[in-house]
């Protein structure tokens, strides 16, 4: 079921991206969504990720599906 979440959440990233973020803030069943881009600290490689979001009172808690590719 993770491989899924996490192919859902690549598709996601590729429609947020290709309307210049007018679509795709929430995925899912309403799930918020954000992009973290990130460059690679040996590689300086640029790399995209799709997360998932929720508050916690005055906080925000950033997920990360176990799954996404690692760099090595």
């Amino acid at each position: 079921m993770a491989g899924l979440f996490v192919e859902v959440l690549r598709v996601h990233q590729w429609v947020c991206e290709r309307s210049g973020g007018m679509v795709g803030h929430q995925v899912l069943a309403g799930i918020p969504t954000l992009l973290s881009r990130m460059v690679g600290r040996k590689s300086g490689q640029a790399r995209t990720s799709a997360l998932t979001y929720a508050r916690d009172g005055r906080d925000y808690l950033v997920t990360a599906p176990n799954g996404l590719p690692s760099p090595r």
